[in-house]
C-alpha cells in the first residue's frame, strides 16, 4: 500500500484527478493529497462461503451488488480505470470506460506453498485464479521491471504491457541511514518462501564466506518470525542478532551499513529494496533483489555467494566507501523512485489509452 499511496500522490501531481474506491476494511488511502477515497460496505461471508470463493472464484463478490454497481456508476464518469493488484482486478467486467490491471509481481514465478489445507497455500491459490483471469481478459496491463514484462507478455500475447516504476514517498524516509556501524542486515516475513530462501542461503552460506574475510562481522535480522526458532538448523551460526518483529521497519533498517539479501528467486519490484535505498543504504543483492531498481549505483549486484560475500566485506571494512555508496543509492531512489517519475509513467499510459 505504499507504493500505491505514492502513485496516487505522484498522479496528483501530475494533474490526473483520482477516485479510490475501495471495500469497507481495506488500508485507507486517503491521506494522499487530491484523491478522493469511498468505501463500500462488502456484505459479510460464512466461512464456507469464504472457503468456497478463495478456491473457485476470488474475490467474485465485488463483481456483483452494492460494490460493483458503484464501480459502474464510477467508471462513467471517468476517462480511465486502474485496477490495483489482480484480485482488484475481478472487478473489470463491471467497467465500461479504457481499464487498466496493475501486477507488482507474478505468483506463477515465486517460490510458495500450494497446500490447500494451510493459510499460505489457499493465499497462493486465490492469487493465482486471480492472476490467471486478468492475464486472461485483461487489454492493458501494468507492471514495475523488463522482466515481468517479457513474462506477462509470453503469458499473454494479446494483451497491451506498460511499464511503470515502484515508488515511495521520500519524506517517509527521513532522516537518512548514517551508516557510522558496520553492520549488515536484512528483514522480511521469515515464513514467506522467497525470503526463507534468501535467509537460507544468507546463514547457509554467504555469511560464513563474509566471516572468513572479516572476522567479527555483524548480521542483523528482522521481521515477523525472523528468530532463532525459525531456523533451527542454521542457529548457531556466529555474528547473528535475532530481532524478530520490530515496531518500525525504517528504524530498523536505519542502523544499518549495508543491507545483504541474497534472493534466489521472486518477481518484481522488491519493496524493502527500495526502502533501503530511499534510507540511503548500499545494497547488496542478487539480479533477482535488483529487480525493477532503476540504476546500479549504490546496488551491488552479484550472483555468486563467494561474489555477494566479498562485495559485503568490503563495505563493511570501509567507512568512507559505505558512505559513498550510501550517497549513490539515495540518488539513484530519487531519480527513478519517486512519485514525481511513477505519476508521470501512469500518466503517459492514460493519454496512450485515451487516444
Amino acid at each position: 500500500m505504499r507504493c500505491a499511496f505514492a502513485l496516487l500522490q505522484g498522479l496528483a501531481g501530475a494533474g490526473v484527478q483520482t477516485t479510490v474506491l475501495c471495500p469497507a476494511g481495506e488500508e485507507d488511502v486517503s491521506r494522499a493529497a487530491g484523491v478522493t477515497l469511498e468505501m463500500v460496505t462488502v456484505p459479510p461471508q460464512t466461512r464456507a462461503e469464504i472457503r468456497s470463493e478463495r478456491l473457485l472464484a476470488p474475490r467474485s463478490r465485488l463483481r456483483s451488488g452494492q460494490f460493483a454497481a458503484r464501480l459502474s456508476e464510477l467508471s462513467h464518469e471517468a476517462d480511465v480505470v486502474h485496477f490495483i493488484e489482480a484480485t482488484a482486478a475481478i472487478g473489470a467486467a463491471a467497467v465500461q470506460r479504457p481499464a487498466v490491471s496493475q501486477l507488482d509481481c507474478l505468483t506463477r514465478l515465486d517460490p510458495r506453498s500450494w497446500n490447500p489445507l494451510r493459510a499460505a497455500g489457499r493465499d497462493s491459490i486465490e492469487l493465482l485464479r486471480a492472476e490467471r483471469r486478468v492475464l486472461r481478459d485483461s487489454r492493458r496491463l501494468l507492471v514495475n521491471s523488463e522482466e515481468l514484462a517479457r513474462a506477462t507478455h509470453a503469458m499473454s500475447r494479446d494483451t497491451e504491457v506498460s511499464i511503470a516504476p515502484l515508488a515511495l514517498e521520500p519524506s517517509h524516509y527521513t532522516p537518512r541511514a548514517q551508516l557510522q556501524e558496520p553492520l549488515a542486515g536484512m528483514i522480511g516475513w521469515a515464513s514467506w518462501p522467497p525470503t526463507k530462501a534468501a535467509v537460507e542461503r544468507l546463514l547457509g552460506s554467504v555469511w560464513p564466506r563474509v566471516l572468513r574475510l572479516r572476522p567479527g562481522s555483524q548480521l542483523a535480522l528482522a521481521g515477523v518470525g525472523m528468530e532463532a526458532s525459525s531456523f533451527p538448523h542454521l542457529a548457531g551460526v556466529q555474528g547473528v542478532q535475532w530481532h524478530g518483529f520490530v515496531p518500525s521497519a525504517t528504524g530498523f533498517l536505519r542502523e544499518l551499513g549495508v543491507m545483504l539479501y541474497p534472493l534466489s528467486r521472486g518477481s518484481g519490484t522488491k519493496v524493502k529494496v527500495l526502502e533501503a535505498l530511499a534510507l540511503g543504504i548500499p545494497v547488496v543483492t542478487t539480479a533477482r533483489g535488483r529487480e525493477g531498481v532503476a540504476g546500479d549505483a549504490g546496488i551491488f549486484t552479484e550472483s555468486e555467494d563467494e561474489l555477494l560475500a566479498r562485495a559485503t566485506a568490503a563495505l563493511l571494512d570501509d567507512r568512507e566507501a559505505r558512505i559513498r555508496a550510501g550517497q549513490e543509492a539515495n540518488e539513484s531512489f530519487m531519480r527513478g523512485h519517486t512519485p514525481v517519475q511513477a505519476g508521470a509513467a501512469v500518466r503517459d499510459l492514460y493519454e496512450r489509452m485515451l487516444t
